[in-house]
């Protein structure tokens, strides 16, 4: 009977789930909210009162402003999360709901007043902001024209302008002399997100992309590596080669096994110290100069971050490791975590390797199964609902009050006073 009782169970999850899926796929191009909704309002109508709102200076970050703003968003302790965005111009849909959902894991692991969201381009401040985001407007990043009028993408390189963004600001907040917490929006934490920095012994540490279920040891590389990233002959690079991706050069020929840390830069964590100083200043040099940005900001990383790793005598070396698989992963490292055994107790889950729906929808889905069965039911009801929903439940924590956006009020998640309610679990301030 309770065999019978558990399978009736499950069987009735899986139906409600796949209710709740069809629901969300129903709402994917249905209209959303705008600053000047009415009842009654058509698609059409819709579509032509969007346009950009008149920046409020207090939302727009700049070299002058940089210092007081993050003063603003940090912790006690100068921990400060951002992340960059640009909206595609137009079929947006999948991207915003990525942003929102992603906010909603912040706001609940009480870090959403700690929060950044950037961006140059005023149409996607425009969308985030009059949904009560925390979003700036930056006019500090030195973007290139090539961005400004390219619809934020160049010709002469893979990177759309926010790729290159997140690491110049990585640079700029250690340089003010913050702790810089940087996500992509398709991160998923389910944990206090500053956790990493309880660790006081490392400069930087990022997300493994190994796709091995246990830590590797570093003796690997020398037979095997990763397998993602490969030397490369370039006669435009400083030295004759560069790392560059597999799946941009298949044939075996042209391609040197690399030795690399093989991290993503999806998830990093950077003190102020003057090693990660230098080493984020040269990721934007090497991002930005004509000879080396045609190389992807995260073949970059694990090429620029190597002769950091032993110092010069004079300059102390990068104190780095990649992150626990256990706790920090990409989805399909926690299902095979999952299917070998192994613990998974996770602080943040990033959906690599997804795309468009399925890095908005999929990794909540996974994200929830790593937590448990009620909380698959409970976080795929609670965001595979409407836009609509979700963007008004945000709105109502978050929007400007008299005293001024995020006024320290009970019910208001933007808030400065909410510092002190980071869900912080002290038993993994090792991780």
């Amino acid at each position: 009977m309770r065999s019978r009782a558990c399978h009736l169970l499950l069987l009735g999850c899986a139906g409600i789930l796949w209710q709740v899926a069809r629901c969300a796929d129903d709402t994917e191009n249905s209209p959303e909210p705008t600053r000047k909704t009415g009842p009654g309002l058509g698609t059409a109508q819709l579509l032509a009162q969007e346009g950009p709102t008149p920046v409020d200076e207090n939302w727009v970050i700049s070299n002058a402003t940089v210092g007081s703003i993050l003063k603003q968003r940090a912790t006690p302790r100068r921990e400060v999360l951002f992340t960059t965005i640009r909206l595609p111009a137009t079929k947006y849909a999948a991207e915003l709901e990525m942003v929102m959902n992603f906010c909603h894991f912040v706001q609940e692991a009480g870090a959403l007043s700690h929060l950044m969201i950037l961006t140059t381009d005023n149409m996607t401040w425009t969308r985030l902001h009059d949904r009560g985001l925390p979003v700036y407007l930056d006019k500090a990043f030195p973007e290139r024209p090539e961005y400004a009028y390219g619809g934020g993408k160049a010709h002469d390189s893979p990177n759309r302008v926010f790729d290159v963004q997140k690491h110049w600001w990585g640079w700029k907040i250690l340089e003010q002399d913050y702790l810089a917490a940087y996500m992509d929006a398709d991160a998923i934490p389910l944990q206090d997100p500053f956790l990493p920095f309880q660790n006081t012994t490392y400069d930087v540490q990022g997300l493994s992309d190994w796709d091995e279920v246990t830590p590797q040891d570093p003796a690997v590389s020398l037979s095997g590596g990763c397998k993602l990233y490969y030397w490369i002959e370039d006669p435009a690079a400083p030295t004759g080669t560069i790392l560059r991706e597999y799946w941009n050069f298949p044939d075996p020929v042209v391609k040197t096994h690399a030795h690399n840390p093989c991290q993503s830069t999806g998830v990093w964590y950077l003190r102020p110290t003057p090693p990660a100083k230098a080493f984020m200043l040269a990721m934007t040099q090497r991002l930005s100069a004509p000879a080396t940005r045609h190389q992807w900001d995260q073949t970059a990383w694990n090429e620029v971050i190597l002769p950091f790793l032993w110092g010069n005598g004079e300059v102390e070396p990068l104190a780095y490791r990649l992150l626990p698989h256990a706790h920090y992963a990409n989805v399909g490292v926690v299902d095979k975590r999952r299917a070998a055994g192994l613990p998974v107790d996770l602080v943040v889950l990033h959906s690599g390797y997804l795309h468009g729906k399925e890095k908005a929808r999929k990794d909540l889905a996974h994200g929830a199964a790593a937590l448990g069965l009620l909380t698959v039911l409970g976080v795929v009801v609670t965001l595979a609902f409407t836009r609509r929903r979700r963007s008004a439940a945000l709105r109502s924590s978050l929007l400007p009050t008299k005293t001024g956006y995020g006024a320290p009020t009970p019910s208001n998640l933007g808030s400065p006073s909410r510092s002190n309610h980071i869900n912080r679990s002290p038993h993994i301030a090792a991780y």
